[in-house]
């Protein structure tokens, strides 16, 4: 399973799971969505497809609250991370010190800078987070642009993020 695959997979169904429940993705058995409206998806006992989630919620939380350092221990050695083109910080940067240094730049840019994920699919080594980027620019002008971030996970560490969003929106926020 690629990560275009697993985009497709986006386009195709709706903006969210309706449903609160960790459930079997019909359209494969290796998968799993999470994701509701307007509630924490309620999870059964601990899955590996769980605790994934669980810890990319975590690093979630860990970047809004701007504790990087968590983020960045948790990228393997040779992470890839890239970001869309077409946004400030569009490019692919390698190793966690080039993603950290592109982290340090954000609260330099923007006023406010949070990203809530709202859906998770999880297929294997791969994660697919849909959600809101909320954003503020530095003229006080508040964005809300939606994002897919695409995780590849080796061993429980991040290997590859590959961010799908609003590019035009974003560098938007950017110049303002």
């Amino acid at each position: 399973m690629n990560a275009s695959h697993l985009v497709g997979v986006l386009q195709r169904e709706s903006s969210y799971f309706r449903t609160a429940e960790l459930a079997p993705d019909p359209l494969g058995p290796n998968r799993v969505v999470v994701g509701s409206e307007g509630s924490s998806p309620q999870r059964p006992m601990a899955t590996k497809h769980s605790r994934t989630i669980e810890e990319l919620e975590q690093l979630y939380t860990a970047f809004n609250q701007g504790d990087i350092e968590t983020v960045v221990t948790a990228m393997t050695d040779d992470i890839t991370w890239i970001e869309a083109e077409g946004e400030p910080y569009g490019g692919t940067y390698h190793g966690p010190n080039e993603v950290l240094q592109m982290f340090k730049r954000i609260p330099e840019d923007f006023d406010h800078y949070a990203v809530t994920p709202s859906r998770f699919i999880v297929e294997d080594d791969m994660v697919v987070v849909e959600g809101i980027s909320d954003v503020t620019s530095k003229d006080g002008v508040d964005y809300e642009i939606p994002f897919a971030h695409v995780w590849r996970l080796d061993d429980d560490k991040i290997q590859e993020f590959r961010q799908y969003t609003d590019t035009v929106l974003l560098q938007e926020a950017f110049e303002a």
